[in-house]
């Protein structure tokens, strides 16, 4: 039998102990990189068709906006950058990322090494390789192909039936072709549930793809996301942990938060901003003394200012029973802002600049378009919310103001 002497030994037990040791390092640390921490990914693409010079990239990292860009030499680039988890991006042929389908594609960036192929003509065919996410999402998208199909031919019809409309002289014919319309809008909002329940089934079945939180962040700013609350709060606790905890997770959470904060039946989100003139317009002063109708509009947005007829009228009647409007504008160009206020003899009320103010209130009333109006009672509670524009949602607030103040 062989024998080791005791220092040999100890010293052989030494060097066991260290190149276990320097595994355990090296497993906790390829454990932290899977769980997190920055890690580089790469982009190579290569191009067909259209000679563009640069190609440009848009992702997010926590609460900052990357924006990249790299030139084009014979139809190659690469993009580089660290992420700390599989993240949404969008590739665009413009700096201006004016987007179209044939211009620019989503895509999920992992922290590794990718490629993609391009036709600059059309960008709706790329193709990505070495992104699992990516791939899951790819396949979401083949399986939804029908239902897009179907919305894209539903918005041609409606698009047709609106100038039809726009230029019938006929009112047997108008009230015909408004009747089309109704059934086609019906159909519309069918199809939207369907996508919806794509989904949800893609994310019952994939509670680990990091695909699921932008999913469900898109559902809760639609109608029928709304609708469906419940499902979605369902959805996401039966998520996985990491998914929980990455940054689309954290951003998701945030967002049902806002929401459970601004829907009808929640204390309104307080505020303390200064208006365009620069008095300090604190939300909770009106607490007990008035009705406040929060607006959330833009000179430049068209079916706002074809609300302001009727939020004048209103303002008009009720002003002196304890009414009160708050114009909040989403106007990047404070002079633009100012000059529709005054075209629109809209001074009347309160009126604040989101830029002005540098402020996140969209984000805390969940507005993700305009218009939104918010109506809140005397207690701060919300008692009625309306995205966009049109008759339908005048009424319904027409008849919530004459019920709240024609009676005194």
């Amino acid at each position: 039998m062989l024998n080791c002497p005791e220092i040999s030994c100890l010293g052989n037990t030494k060097k066991m102990f260290k190149t276990a040791l320097l595994l355990f390092l090296v497993s906790i640390s390829l454990s932290a990189q899977k769980l997190g921490n920055r890690t580089a990914f790469e982009l190579r693409g290569t191009g067909k068709g259209l000679s563009i010079d640069k190609i440009y990239l848009v992702y997010e990292v926590g609460d900052k906006r990357i924006y990249d860009s790299s030139k084009i030499d014979n139809n190659k680039f690469i993009l580089k950058g660290n992420i700390d988890y599989p993240t949404r991006a969008t590739l665009c042929n413009n700096r201006e990322f004016s987007m179209s389908r044939s211009n620019s594609t989503e895509l999920f960036l992992e922290p590794t090494i990718m490629e993609i192929k391009l036709d600059f003509y059309d960008f709706s065919t790329a193709e990505v390789k070495g992104s699992k996410t990516q791939d899951e999402y790819s396949q979401l998208q083949k399986v939804k192909n029908g239902v897009y199909s179907k919305r894209d031919s539903i918005s041609l019809l409606i698009r047709s039936y609106f100038e039809r409309i726009t230029v019938a002289s006929d009112p047997q014919i108008k009230v015909e072709l408004e009747h089309q319309l109704e059934i086609l809008e019906k159909l519309s909002d069918q199809n939207k549930i369907t996508e919806m329940e794509m989904d949800f089934n893609f994310i019952r079945q994939n509670p680990s793809s990091f695909i699921a939180p932008s999913l469900l962040y898109y559902r809760l700013a639609k109608k029928e996301g709304l609708l469906n609350y419940e499902t979605i709060i369902s959805l996401v606790d039966g998520l996985s942990k990491e998914v929980k905890e990455s940054p689309s997770g954290v951003r998701l959470f945030k967002r049902i938060s806002d929401f459970r904060n601004s829907k009808v039946g929640s204390i309104a989100p307080d505020f303390i901003l200064k208006d365009y003139n620069g008095e300090v317009i604190p939300l909770a002063t009106f607490r007990d003394k008035k009705y406040v109708l929060i607006d959330f509009w833009a000179s430049w947005c068209e079916p706002c200012r074809d609300d302001l007829p009727f939020l004048k009228d209103a303002y008009e009647k009720y002003k002196d029973k304890g009414f009160e409007i708050i114009s909040i504008s989403r106007d990047k160009n404070l002079n633009s802002w100012r000059k529709a206020i005054a075209d629109e003899k809209i001074g009347l009320w309160k009126h604040i600049s989101v830029a002005e103010n540098q402020t996140k209130i969209e984000d805390n009333y969940l507005v993700t378009a305009i218009p939104v109006k918010i109506l809140i009672n005397k207690r701060g509670e919300i008692i009625g919310r309306w995205k966009g524009s049109g008759d339908e949602n005048k009424m319904e607030l027409k008849k919530i103001l004459e019920k709240t103040f024609d009676k005194e």
